[in-house]
This record gives C-alpha cells, sequence and structure tokens, in this order.
C-alpha cells in the first residue's frame, strides 16, 4: 500500500501533536585528554517536542548476546538528527518543567516509523 505525500504529512502532524513533553539531544562528540585517552563529551541542541513513555524496566537481548534494559521510550519528529552515541535530556513533562532534567542513553539505534522516530532508553551510568 503506498500513502501519499499529504497523507504521510499528517500522519506525522497527528503525532507531533501528541508530544507534550519537551527534551534536547546531547550530541556526543570526543576529545584526548593530555595521555591520549577518549573524553566523551555531549553538547545540547535546541529544546524540541518530544513523547516520553517510561516502561518497568525492559529487557532485550541484543543480537551480540548482551542484554539491555530499557527503562523509556522516546517519541521525536521524523528528521530528529540522534545517533546511538548521543544522549537525551528530558526537560518539560506534560509542558510543566522538572525541577532536574533527567538525562538518558540512547539503547540500540534509533529508527524510523510511519508518523515518528522511536528511541529506547536507558539510565545514564558513570
Amino acid at each position: 500500500m503506498k500513502i501519499s505525500a499529504p497523507d504521510l504529512a499528517g500522519i506525522r502532524a497527528a503525532y507531533e501533536d501528541e508530544m507534550g513533553d519537551t527534551c534536547v539531544v546531547l550530541a556526543y562528540s570526543e576529545t584526548q585528554d593530555a595521555v591520549g585517552a577518549v573524553v566523551p563529551g555531549y553538547a545540547a541542541g535546541a529544546a524540541l517536542a518530544c513523547l516520553f513513555s517510561p516502561v518497568s524496566s525492559a529487557e532485550q537481548h541484543r543480537a551480540d548476546g548482551t542484554l539491555a534494559v530499557v527503562v523509556a521510550r522516546l517519541r521525536l519528529p521524523v528528521g530528529t538528527a540522534i545517533t546511538r552515541r548521543d544522549r537525551v535530556q528530558l526537560t518539560q513533562r506534560f509542558g510543566v518543567d522538572l525541577a532536574s532534567p533527567l538525562t538518558y542513553e540512547i539503547e540500540g539505534a534509533p529508527y524510523e516509523t510511519l508518523g515518528f522516530l522511536h528511541c529506547d532508553l536507558r539510565e545514564v551510568t558513570t
């Protein structure tokens, strides 16, 4: 079944209308310290609409046999620049500023659906 461009735009707009949360993509970069070790860094992008959905620590088995624990899922507008090395910081929930923004790592590769970009999230551990 082929979907027309206007229908696809309408579907995407409908999903974006449901995105009542706000987040910031923290784009990954790296530098080296004095001894040549890689030092990761994260640069905040612009605030964007999203839909954050906590889950009950869903365990997922990766293709390499390791286990990942997903604590939330995130919907972003199609076309959002994000990779598996980036992080996401949730700044508003239901349109209300969070007292302390929540930061998550991306679990696996983000993927595009018909109406949105999907990311599984895990808690940041240091």
